[in-house]
Formats: structure tokens, C-alpha cells, sequence
């Protein structure tokens, strides 16, 4: 038999790469199998020619998330406040709108509208329990409805329920009709609230987010073998066998750092595993097209605004500057998300283009010079994600599956950000899916 590692870890992303970590600072031995040949999952980043970085996958962070901001001051990394100075783009009822501050240009009866279910939302989530939310006293109805439906229920103007309509939309990546209010509800209660939310954007990092993997990739060495993609688990007399498409590795316990659709991939000796194969698979997979533009200098400011644009009824839903504060040249990051993502991924890659500098002509205004760099990042297509930024479970997903993530037999452990109860689908739920995972096979082995 081959040389049998005490974990094996599938995924190379930052919950495998942060738990093989954790697992090595314990004194287990780790095999990290990725199916890429690169590291870091959804977070990816690119060097332009004249050095700087973009990021076409996870960008944001914030002080409020303490494992990520830490590994960032541990490797020295450059934390840049997101720009929000100038004047934001809002689309109101098909209109473009100059705007100061957060509060979105309503009648003060859209502004109740908005407010009122604001707090009915933030008393539900305080009731939520983060690890067991199916057991909420409303858990049932909440999450046997779709969020579009319970929306129509708990609005009063058009203004409020398209307001929230479009947050939820372009937050999730995915049409409100396909989840429940119950999978909205965890999801805030899992940053910490709504105003939590509101802070989660702060920051970007001037080496790119994928440096974090790069440097946990370093510290591991030779143990994480890339285009080894895992076809079957199978329980052997001594270890877990796992078949990848570069030969056959053993593991006493392993963990599977993977989005959910990922794993139902995966065929699994029927000892490793309680549910059927297809629940994963029935996972709201999220889309989202990030486009980023790249300009010779940040011309928008010159006007007085921001470069954020809210626009729901556009191709674009979103769009913020992402230029590194003292580099000569502006930054545009512009997303497509949930039924936008859809029709643009029916398109070539000339004409998405073409449509992204269209809209950002149309919000923001014409560009004194032609841009330098646009790259089109699809996470839907990628087949070793295959969305972002992250998996929602479908109508009555939580009531009837529960912890449908965790439920294999012992040698089996899940992590990745969709199995996080803090800041479920960021980067840091990632870290923090990591550290759990890890403490229960520590806890098993030592």
C-alpha cells in the first residue's frame, strides 16, 4: 500500500490549504489533492504588465473578519479601504440617480417600506440558532417558501419590495424564487447582521487574494498535489482510499474543502456516506460574471463619483472602483449575477465585453481614453467550481436535510464556506469552515 497520510485534504482552496495548516502546526501528516493545476478556488488573481493585481475572483474583506484580516498582517499584506468617495449610481424605477451616502433615493413611503422590513428581518435573525436554524419556531414556513413569495407578503410599495428584491439577488447570485427566506435569514445571522453586512467590503488587498493561498501553499511544501481531482472514496481495512485522475492516495480521515455541487460528484463506497448522492446536487447554484476593466487612470472621479453603481435593471447589477490608492490607473470591478449571469453567459466573449463597456459608458459616463485590460471571469463555467460565490440550499433544503453537509460516517469531514457559521459564503467562512473541520479530526486523532 501506498504511504497512508493521517488527513487527507480534497481541495486546494483557502479552507483546504488553512486546514492543512492547522493540521500540520498539530503534528498530523497532509496530502492536499487538487483537481486545478493551480491553487486557491474561487479566490484568483492576475498581474497586469505593469505589475499591479487584479482580482477576478473573492475580493472584499473587512476588520470585522478576524482570521482573514489576521493572515493578511501576518504575511504582510497591503489592506486598501474600498473608495467610496463621490457620488454613487442608483437605478429607481428604470431611472440613473446621483446619490450621497447608503440610503437608496425613495419616496419617504419606499424608505418605511425598506426600513420596516429591516427589522423584521434583523428580530428573525437574532432568533436564529446558527447551527440548527431548522430549529427557529417559524422554521418550517420560513423556509417553505420562496423568498420572492414571502417578499410579497412582507412589502407594502413596489419601491421597498424591489429594493429587496435586487439586494438578495445580486447578494446570493441567484434568483430569490429558487431559496427561502429561512437560507436569507442564516446567511445574515452568519455575518452577524445587517449592519454587519454593510461593513463587509471595506478593504482589498493590493498583491491579490489569491496571495493568502500562495502563501499557505509555501508553508506546506510538496505535500498538495495539483490535477489530481478525486473520482471515488472508498473505505479499505486500514485507511480511506481516494482515486484521482493522477493514482490512488490513502487517508485515516479526510476532508472534503469542496462547494457542495462538487462533492456529489465524487462516487463514495456506501459506508462513507448517510444520504443519497443526489441531495448535493440539489443545491441553487450561485452565478455570477465578474468583469474587470482596467484604464489608464480612474477618469470617473474627475466627475465627482464613486464608480458604484447599483443598477438592477441592467445587465450589470453592480459595479465599484477597485483601483489601488497612489497607482496611476482605475480600476472598474463589475458583476452580473443570479438571471444577469444567465444571459451573459449566453453570449461570446465580444459582446459581453462590448455590453460591459456599454454600461459603464451609460452610468458613469464616456472614458477620455480607451481601456488597457478587460477580463471576463465566468465561475459558473469553470467545471472545478462551477459558481459563485457560493451555493444556497433550495426550498426546504434546511428543514428537511438539516446538516446535510456534515452527515457522513467518522472518516469523512466537510469544509468550505457553505458549511461556515460565521460569514457563510466569504472568504472567511471559508477559514472558519477550516478550523472546525480541523479541530474534529484532531480531536479524533490525537
Amino acid at each position: 500500500m501506498a504511504i497512508t497520510k493521517d488527513v487527507l485534504i480534497v481541495g486546494a482552496g483557502l479552507s483546504g490549504l488553512y486546514a492543512a495548516r492547522l493540521l500540520k502546526q498539530a503534528g498530523l501528516s497532509v496530502g492536499v489533492l487538487e483537481a486545478r493545476n493551480r491553487i486557491g478556488g474561487r479566490a484568483l488573481s492576475e498581474q497586469l504588465s505593469n505589475g499591479e493585481t487584479v482580482d477576478l475572483g473573492a475580493q472584499w474583506i473587512s476588520p470585522l473578519q478576524k482570521r482573514i484580516w489576521a493572515l493578511t498582517e501576518e504575511f504582510g499584506l497591503d489592506r486598501l479601504e474600498t473608495n467610496t468617495q463621490g457620488k454613487a449610481i442608483v437605478q429607481v424605477g428604470g431611472q440613473l440617480r446621483r446619490v450621497s451616502g447608503r440610503t437608496p433615493p425613495l419616496s419617504w413611503f419606499g424608505l418605511f417600506d425598506v426600513w420596516q422590513l429591516s427589522w423584521q428581518m434583523e428580530r428573525l435573525v437574532r432568533q436564529i440558532d446558527i447551527d440548527m436554524p431548522w430549529q427557529h419556531p417559524q422554521a418550517s414556513k420560513l423556509d417553505h417558501i420562496s423568498f420572492t413569495d414571502w417578499l410579497k407578503q412582507q412589502t407594502i410599495t413596489s419601491e421597498g419590495y424591489d429594493y429587496w428584491h435586487h439586494i438578495v439577488t445580486s447578494g446570493m447570485c441567484a434568483d430569490p424564487s429558487s431559496f427561502s427566506p429561512l437560507e436569507v435569514l442564516h446567511q445574515i445571522a452568519s455575518i452577524g447582521g445587517l449592519n454587519a453586512l454593510e461593513q463587509a467590503d471595506t478593504h482589498i488587498l493590493e498583491q491579490g487574494t489569491q496571495t493568502i493561498s500562495r502563501r499557505l501553499a509555501e508553508e506546506l511544501g510538496d505535500c498538495i498535489s495539483l490535477s489530481s481531482g478525486v473520482r471515488s472514496l472508498q473505505q479499505t481495512e486500514r485507511a480511506v482510499k481516494a482515486t484521482t485522475d493522477a493514482g490512488d492516495f490513502y487517508g485515516k480521515r479526510i476532508i472534503l474543502a469542496l462547494p457542495p455541487q462538487l462533492i456529489s460528484k465524487i462516487s463514495f463506497d456506501q459506508t462513507l456516506t448517510k444520504f443519497p448522492k443526489q441531495e448535493n446536487r440539489n443545491w441553487v447554484l450561485g452565478k455570477v460574471i465578474k468583469h474587470v476593466v482596467v484604464y489608464e487612470t480612474a477618469w470617473w472621479r474627475s466627475s465627482g463619483l464613486s464608480g458604484i453603481a447599483d443598477t438592477p435593471s441592467e445587465p450589470i447589477d453592480f459595479l465599484a472602483d477597485s483601483s489601488i490608492e497612489g497607482k496611476r490607473t482605475g480600476i472598474l470591478v463589475a458583476f452580473s449575477s443570479g438571471p444577469n449571469a444567465i444571459k451573459m453567459n449566453e453570449m461570446d466573449s465580444e459582446t459581453r465585453e462590448a455590453v460591459v463597456l456599454a454600461h459603464i459608458q451609460k452610468v458613469l459616463g464616456k472614458s477620455p481614453t480607451e481601456h488597457i485590460y478587460f477580463q471576463s471571469k465566468n465561475w459558473t463555467a469553470e467545471t472545478h467550481s462551477r459558481g459563485g460565490f457560493a451555493s444556497r440550499r433550495p426550498i426546504g433544503g434546511w428543514t428537511k436535510h438539516r446538516s446535510l453537509l456534515t452527515d457522513f460516517s467518522s472518516p469523512i469531514h466537510v469544509a468550505g464556506t457553505e458549511t461556515a457559521t460565521e460569514w457563510r459564503s466569504y472568504m472567511e467562512g471559508a477559514l472558519q469552515s477550516a478550523e472546525r473541520a480541523s479541530a474534529e479530526v484532531i480531536a479524533a486523532l490525537i
